[in-house]
């Protein structure tokens, strides 16, 4: 889920025929900032986690999985 996007803007940038320029670029920002990428997929992964507990609570049996 981190590296997909990642390789994503690599190929785009690298199929644009676009000028080189000072600003960052796709992949250069992705880089600066992946940590917010894995912290959205551990959040993604806390309210799965979360949603299952309370189902099994709610329903009376053990948590599975």
């Amino acid at each position: 889920m981190v590296l997909l996007p990642f390789f994503l803007t690599l190929w785009a940038e690298a199929q644009s025929d676009g000028p080189e320029s000072i600003l960052l670029g796709l992949p250069d920002l992705y880089r600066l900032y992946w940590f917010v990428i894995f912290g959205a997929a551990l959040v993604a992964l806390g309210l799965k986690w979360g949603i299952r507990r309370v189902r099994a609570a709610r329903a009376g049996t053990a948590e599975i999985g």
